[in-house]
């Protein structure tokens, strides 16, 4: 199974965002906008997985194969069901869990953060908040809650930084991306 790079991690984010600006021009409701971005990054990992032999399953919110996070990126078996032929997926490895939270609520960044904690110890793990999280009194907060999942962690973890949907007029659609422990 291929790994994505940090360079690739950072331009299928850096598309995904740039897709989301422009497909959202007419909004003005930034929830529908934070959507947006999370389809457009689905579907940059369903392409990039793509390629590979291995079953993989992309899931994310509002699809009905959602799986415990905003994106969740599996290895998966296709089984029969126990009483109808039917093929359902089993899951034999996670990849990659993915939480977006582009609120400035510390109480909502600590949820998903718990949710990422409470993943799969080998997967690589994704989290997306907005840039105002790169100042220096959020950023060291924001720090040692990462690390606090990091030092449990075998997988990968990242953190992208990219512009609330309210400032995307005008934006360069530029992501900032940290790995833990600084990778």
């Amino acid at each position: 199974m291929r790994k994505i790079g940090r360079d690739e991690l950072r331009r299928l984010l850096e598309d995904a965002l740039g897709q989301a600006i422009q497909g959202t021009n007419d909004e003005l409701d930034n929830k529908s906008k934070s959507a947006k971005f999370v389809e457009c990054l689905t579907n940059k990992f369903r392409d990039y997985y793509s390629k590979d032999d291995l079953i993989v399953r992309v899931a994310s919110r509002g699809n009905p194969r959602e799986f415990l996070h905003d994106i969740s990126i599996c290895q998966v078996e296709e089984i029969s069901g126990p009483v109808n032929e039917a093929e359902i997926d089993r899951v034999v490895s996670v990849l990659w869990q993915i939480e977006v939270e582009l609120s400035d609520s510390g109480s909502e960044v600590m949820h998903d953060l718990n949710k990422l904690r409470a993943g799969a110890v080998d997967s690589d793990k994704l989290f997306v908040v907005r840039q105002s999280w790169s100042s220096t009194t959020n950023l060291t907060w924001l720090t040692e809650q990462v690390l606090g999942i990091a030092e449990h962690q075998t997988g990968r973890l990242f953190v992208a930084f990219i512009p609330h949907p309210s400032e995307w007029d005008g934006s360069d659609g530029s992501v900032d991306l940290l790995g833990y422990p600084y990778i």
